[in-house]
């Protein structure tokens, strides 16, 4: 084995200094050995938010009196109640129901205010069927009803030969004149009885 000269010793040396240098350079900080950051803190407290536009607030929402509310009427106001009663039109149809009897010996009977209709103020009348009977007449005679009444102020005539459904007006206020004739027109003979009759019912006026 050869011998080792001073120069070597000196090289071996100097490697192994260089080597120990090199490791002391090289040496890295655990993490748990990192200085502790600053201390945060979150404190719950709620930010004022202002709603725009439209929208919609679900769950239980409170809320706070802010200052003094003043709920009541300011000074002396003037409060006036009147016991005035107001119109009610009336609307409701009355039936109307008129008749009478006569008897004679002439071609008829039944004129005069004994057997007349007075057609109530504000109403006007509607005849839905007329209705004439007659006993003890002529042979070969018939008994007939005359009604004459007044609409839209002009005077309408109707003859009725029999017991019948009709449909006749007349106006508020009018008369309506009845009457029971022969229907042949002659008078004479045997003392002949009638009975007269109409029904219907009563319009308000507006």
């Amino acid at each position: 084995m050869p011998q080792l000269r001073l120069k070597d010793y000196l090289v071996i040396v100097g490697g192994i200094l260089l080597l120990a240098l090199s490791l002391s350079f090289a040496h890295v900080n655990p993490v748990d050995s990192a200085p502790p950051g600053p201390s945060v803190t979150v404190v719950n407290t709620p930010l004022p938010v202002t709603l725009q536009g439209t929208s919609s607030i679900s769950g239980t929402v409170a809320a706070t009196q802010s200052g003094t509310w003043n709920v009541g009427i300011t000074g002396s106001p003037n409060v006036n109640v009147m016991n005035t009663p107001l119109p009610i039109a009336e609307t409701a149809q009355k039936a109307v129901n008129h008749s009478f009897v006569c008897s004679s010996t002439a071609v008829g009977c039944g004129e005069g205010a004994a057997t007349e209709y007075v057609v109530p103020t504000g109403y006007q009348l509607v005849i839905d069927y007329a209705s004439i009977a007659a006993s003890n007449l002529p042979v070969g005679d018939a008994a007939v009803l005359n009604i004459v009444t007044t609409v839209n102020s002009v005077f309408a005539s109707f003859q009725v030969p029999q017991s019948q459904m009709v449909k006749l007006y007349a106006d508020a206020g009018t008369t309506v004149q009845l009457s029971a004739d022969r229907a042949s027109n002659v008078g004479g003979g045997p003392n002949t009885s009638y009975s007269v009759s109409f029904t219907g019912h009563l319009v308000p006026l507006p």
